[in-house]
């Protein structure tokens, strides 16, 4: 029993099922990054509630590591650049 989990892990799917898995789990985080961190940490522009808020947290605390201790220390780089993209029209898109 415990060298068979040890070659096909917890979840003995078909190749094809890690692929699915592993695209969920990105989907997941790229949703994380850009509905908590930027729409709600960075812009404000989204009110979420705080079981979502700290599910978002967790989510990319696990899957990148890192930790967003609070508003301004979790969006610095972000802020400068999206600020600089703003206020700089020849940086627009057209």
């Amino acid at each position: 029993m415990e060298s068979s989990v040890l070659f096909s892990g917890i979840f003995d799917l078909p190749w094809w099922g890690y692929v699915v898995a592993a695209l969920g789990l990105t989907h997941i985080t790229i949703v994380s990054v850009t509905v908590f961190l930027h729409r709600h940490q960075a812009h404000r522009a989204l009110d979420l509630h705080p079981l979502a808020s700290h599910f978002f947290r967790l989510w990319l605390w696990m899957t990148t590591g890192m930790v967003a201790r609070s508003r301004s220390e979790s969006i610095a780089c972000f802020g400068e650049a999206c600020f600089f993209t703003l206020r700089n029209p020849t940086t627009a898109r057209r």
